[in-house]
């Protein structure tokens, strides 16, 4: 990963927590100030996320370490709504920045597209099919 991938993850993931659809305005300040929190934190990882091509090749564990606050005291396997969350953010981030995968459950052009209201940059278009952000309805699953 280099320095411009690194800021693309950032923007998208950021931009994904300040619009997160479906939760109330609390808990998407909480997500972005968490998701910011992270990114000022893993930046101190550089040599390791120069090496990074995926979600996979990221500092093991950094994630899980990061936001073990937020696992289901019961159960240390199990995401919590809102890690979960933070996880969705993140993944979708380093996806559409680095890696090229691309799909985040529940999410629909529209979203993406209200996560750019400027306009989705090109480097965002890619990852998706021509036309993804073309329907007019703005409901297609990505």
């Amino acid at each position: 990963m280099n320095k411009e991938q690194f800021k693309k993850w950032k923007e998208f993931s950021l931009r994904m927590a300040k619009t997160y659809p479906r939760i109330t305005s609390l808990r998407r300040e909480k997500l972005t100030r968490n998701i910011e929190q992270y990114f000022i934190a893993i930046a101190s990882e550089s040599q390791k996320l120069k090496q990074a091509e995926e979600w996979e090749d990221l500092p093991s564990n950094y994630f899980s370490e990061f936001f073990e606050r937020f696992y289901v005291p019961s159960d240390r396997e199990k995401e919590s709504s809102f890690q979960s969350q933070l996880h969705c953010c993140i993944r979708a981030g380093v996806d559409i920045a680095v890696s090229g995968n691309v799909g985040v459950l529940g999410w629909t052009s529209g979203d993406i597209q209200n996560m750019f209201p400027d306009g989705i940059p090109d480097w965002v278009k890619e990852r998706f099919t021509q036309s993804a952000f073309d329907k007019a309805e703005n409901i297609l699953p990505l």
